[in-house]
């Protein structure tokens, strides 16, 4: 019995030895596993960190390409017109009617107001003084004043001006005058086309009395056209008006 005894505890502590390394190798086994989980999450943490570096420039070029897309699309940019509209005047002849002493004529006008302050022209001939072609030009004041000015004859720059003593009666006519003498010589212009260049022109009466811009193409043998001076409406033509 003792010897059955003693041969049934032997496995038992084999058992219970080969257990022991057992648990201490599973034990080493799950320390490992436990650094190796350790080892994973950090490097799984350090991978989303890359991963953020990495986006950042993407991000900040985003960002810095949005300020700039919202510029161009702001409401003062999109307002803004790429070329602003242009309207013709009603005093600007039409490109069939101009040649170069009309378009002469009309800047002499301009210059001459502008020499004159509140100047308006009833008056302009062609003529020649002291060897020189110039536009002779009357522009009168809003206090019935007179002046006499000598415009070079492109219109650019004034060669005299002198007021006269004697203000001529035309200007009264000027006051009841609707239509300007620019707004006149475009009426004229269209109607004479082809009829030579403007050489003179003043404000005047029809033969019904009526106040008229009296002005002529192709001097003494071109036409004449008459513009009424209250609605712009054309009254004569002809070489033999006025």
């Amino acid at each position: 019995m003792a010897v059955v005894g003693s041969g049934t505890r032997k496995p038992v502590v084999r058992y219970l030895a080969l257990s022991g390394a057992s648990l201490v190798l599973v034990g080493s086994m799950i320390g490992c596993s436990d650094g190796g989980g350790t080892g994973g999450e950090a490097s799984s943490s350090e991978a989303p960190s890359s991963a953020a570096t990495a986006t950042q420039p993407a991000s900040t070029t985003t960002m810095s390409q949005t300020p700039s897309a919202s510029m161009k699309e702001s409401p003062g940019a999109a307002s803004t017109p790429a070329s602003s509209p242009s309207s013709t005047p009603s005093s600007t002849v039409s490109a069939s009617a101009v040649n170069g002493q009309t378009s002469a004529v009309l800047a002499a006008i301009t210059t001459a107001e502008s020499g004159v302050r509140g100047g308006e022209v009833f008056d302009v001939e062609d003529e020649t003084e002291r060897g020189q072609r110039v536009w002779s030009v009357k522009v009168a004041t809003a206090d019935d004043r007179q002046f006499n000015l000598s415009i070079s004859q492109d219109g650019s720059s004034i060669v005299a001006n002198d007021e006269d003593a004697t203000p001529d009666d035309d200007i009264e006519k000027l006051r009841s005058a609707e239509i300007t003498v620019s707004d006149a010589i475009a009426t004229a212009a269209e109607e004479a086309k082809g009829q030579g260049d403007l050489s003179s022109l003043e404000i005047d009466t029809d033969d019904s009395d009526a106040v008229v811009w009296q002005i002529e193409f192709g001097g003494d043998s071109g036409t004449t056209v008459l513009v009424d001076a209250a609605s712009g409406d054309i009254v004569d033509v002809g070489p033999d008006v006025g």
